[in-house]
């Protein structure tokens, strides 16, 4: 991609920030200097539609841009979290990149049970990202089956100041109640491991 484009991208993500309740966003730029996708991650005092009309009204005014609503992802984090007085700790990752696919294993330790989730992801932009998570999500469920399904909301990679930080939204199910979970990792050397711990961090 254009760097001129990628630039222009981190601008919009800067103003976007200054928005009340945004925590932490991602704009992705096409190959025509146009806005691809807008990923936010925000807390939820203010309803997502509200948020929304913000963004349009933050990038028209500061840049004079206007875009598809449709491309914009919303992921609202709940003031309550679903915690666990057990710890699951993080044992081997195996990343595999085939001709058409990405594929990773993921182990975990919660007291005394391993457990080892596989998933496989078509190759995108963000396919590493997700196919981490959803690795990890497997060897968590196997791990707490009884306690809660969990499934992924949406993941990627911020830049927040001077660093990169992997961000995970997920839905946990615990009996008749539903939960948002957020998590959140500094990049390291890896980004599909500090995803993967953006997960345990949910």
């Amino acid at each position: 991609m254009n760097e001129r484009y990628e630039d222009r991208g981190r601008l919009y993500e800067e103003t976007l920030k200054k928005i009340r309740g945004v925590i932490g966003c991602r704009v992705v730029m096409n190959s025509s200097g146009e806005i691809e996708e807008i990923h936010i991650l925000a807390e939820d005092v203010r309803p997502a539609k509200r948020l929304l009309r913000d963004v349009e009204s933050a990038l028209m005014a500061g840049h004079g841009v206007s875009f598809d609503r449709r491309k914009v992802s919303i992921a609202m984090v709940s003031q309550e979290k679903v915690t666990s007085p057990a710890r699951v700790r993080l044992t081997k990752t195996e990343m595999i990149a085939e001709d058409r696919v990405y594929r990773v294993k993921v182990t975990l330790v919660l007291g005394s049970n391993e457990m080892t989730g596989e998933a496989w992801e078509e190759k995108s932009e963000r396919g590493w990202i997700k196919v981490a998570v959803r690795a990890c999500l497997e060897a968590l469920s196997l791990l707490i089956s009884r306690q809660a399904r969990i499934s992924l909301v949406d993941a990627h990679v911020v830049r927040m100041k001077d660093r990169d930080v992997a961000l995970v939204a997920l839905w946990c199910t615990i009996g008749s109640e539903e939960h948002l979970l957020t998590g959140s990792c500094p990049v390291g050397t890896d980004e599909r491991e500090a995803a993967i711990r953006a997960t345990l961090d949910a």
